[in-house]
């Protein structure tokens, strides 16, 4: 008895000093889809980039398109705040790189990019950079960080894909249909089916 109450006791002076340890605090409900929270940094940030993270289609409407963000605008928005709590976010500045490039912005997105590859020289980080220099039509640019994405990792999906992208605006489907098959051989099939949904894969 003395024992139990012992117990007893000290939990409730465990709780009063604060020594429990807390629950890892779970994301929204309904929001399961959210990608980026790791508890790693600021909460706010990694909720922030989270929702707009969701914003980027899984599904491509064209193989033009790589990964259209739904809401760029919105995205941009909360992708500022995520940089302004933790200015070291490399996947947020990735993310707000596309955004703005999307939005026509290429300035912008030529200054978050290889700021998120200094932070983070990931293979997926140089691929995304090549995808925004398609789209200013910086060819050799593209196809330098491409180069340095395969060098990284010869495996991952993303840069072969692009690759395809950029094989598409250099009118060379052969080759593009080759990168895309070789993308969904590595794990990546929306730009694949995408390809054969505009008819230019068979």
């Amino acid at each position: 008895m003395f024992r139990t109450k012992f117990f007893i006791y000290l939990f409730l002076a465990c709780l009063l000093a604060g020594c429990t340890t807390a629950r890892p605090s779970r994301p929204p409900a309904g929001r399961e889809d959210m990608v980026g929270l790791s508890g790693k940094l600021n909460p706010e940030a990694e909720t922030a980039y989270a929702e707009a993270r969701v914003l980027w289609k899984r599904t491509l409407s064209s193989v033009s398109a790589v990964e259209p963000c739904s809401d760029p605008e919105k995205a941009v928005v909360l992708l500022d705040k995520a940089i302004a709590l933790e200015p070291g976010y490399a996947e947020a500045l990735v993310r707000r790189g596309l955004a703005t490039s999307e939005l026509g912005e290429r300035e912008g997105a030529f200054d978050d990019l290889p700021a998120a590859i200094r932070l983070n020289p990931s293979a997926e980080s140089y691929a995304y950079r090549a995808f925004v220099s398609i789209r200013a039509n910086q060819i050799r640019a593209a196809q330098k960080d491409l180069e340095y994405s395969l060098k990284k990792d010869s495996k991952q999906h993303l840069a072969k894909n692009i690759t395809g992208v950029l094989a598409l605006t250099l009118d060379d489907k052969a080759q593009a249909c080759s990168q895309f098959q070789q993308g969904c051989s590595s794990g990546g099939c929306s730009y694949l089916d995408a390809a054969k949904a505009d008819k230019i894969c068979l």
